[in-house]
Formats: structure tokens, sequence, C-alpha cells
């Protein structure tokens, strides 16, 4: 997505589709694009502070071998995060994540 928006004039990706585009035309993302939505809009550089700003976010939360329910993030400071969530879906929105 950084990648994309450095080419771009600062401008993110509306979707992980067109932010893979930007990459070696035979290279495939590692996962299917619609498991993850982007979140983050606009420009690079109106982003106040990157540790804060999530960029995308799993779709749906996958079930771990514990039984219990987790959801993957990443915010604009490249750094990857993930939460525990109470179901399938999850009780967050596109805001309402906040790392400590």
């Amino acid at each position: 997505m950084l990648k994309f928006a450095e080419q771009n004039n600062g401008l993110m990706p509306k979707d992980l589709a067109q932010s893979f585009s930007v990459r070696a035309p035979l290279a495939s993302p590692p996962f299917p694009l619609r498991m993850f939505e982007v979140v983050c809009q606009g420009l690079l550089q109106e982003i106040k502070d990157a540790s804060q700003t999530l960029l995308i976010r799993e779709q749906e939360a996958v079930r771990t071998p514990d039984g219990q329910w987790l959801k993957c993030y990443a915010f604009a400071d490249c750094l990857p995060w993930h939460r525990r969530v109470a179901g399938s879906r999850g009780p967050f929105g596109a805001r309402g994540i906040k790392r400590n």
C-alpha cells in the first residue's frame, strides 16, 4: 500500500488489488485479496499518527486452534497487529482499534 502511494503522489489505493498492481506483473499475494479490506483512504501525507492509523483489516476473524477468534490488522507504521475478538465478525469497525 505504501509503495502504491509513493508511486501515486501520496494517494492511497482504493483496494488491495490496486495496491498489488505496483508489484511485478507475475507476483501474486500470498493470501486471497478479499480476506482484507482497505480502511485508510486519501493521501499518505495526511496521516497524523502512523502508529494509530489503521490501513487494512481482516474481514472475517479466524478461529485459532484453542477455539478463540483472531483478527489481523496493519497500521501505517508498517507493524502488524492482531486482536482476539468475540466472534467470527468481531466487535470492531474501522475506528475502535487502538494499540496499547
